[in-house]
């Protein structure tokens, strides 16, 4: 029998990937402007950031707070990039301290740029 009901993190976690997946969200009064996360791909960290419209105006302090989940980890993490649909994503992943490489990835939206984040670096 199927049914429906809420998917929860691990839910969803199992879908995308046998890999966990940890979920971070940043609100403003409440209200989710983005929903980001950390995905384990073999020895790997990828990180990954969906913001929404609305939250333009909260733009530095998005940054802020996306970069202070970054120094958190001790670790490199890697970010596909599809500019070519998202509108600002270099310039936001520049300003997080991510450097491009000369990695693609292929993808449903098409090629993936390969962005590096290396603590040290900042």
């Amino acid at each position: 029998m199927i049914r429906v009901r809420r998917a929860l993190p691990h839910d969803v976690a199992r879908y995308y990937s046998r890999e966990p997946t940890e979920f971070h969200g940043l609100f403003h009064d409440g209200e989710p402007l983005a929903l980001g996360g950390f995905q384990i791909r073999g020895d790997r960290t990828y990180v990954f950031l969906d913001v929404q419209g609305k939250a333009k105006q909260h733009g530095m302090r998005i940054v802020r707070a996306a970069l202070k989940t970054l120094m958190e980890r001790n670790e490199t993490v890697y970010a596909p990039c599809a500019a070519h649909l998202h509108e600002g994503a270099e310039r936001l992943l520049t300003w997080l301290g991510f450097r491009p490489t000369d990695e693609v990835l292929p993808s449903y939206a098409g090629e993936m740029r390969v962005w590096v984040w290396h603590r040290w670096e900042i």
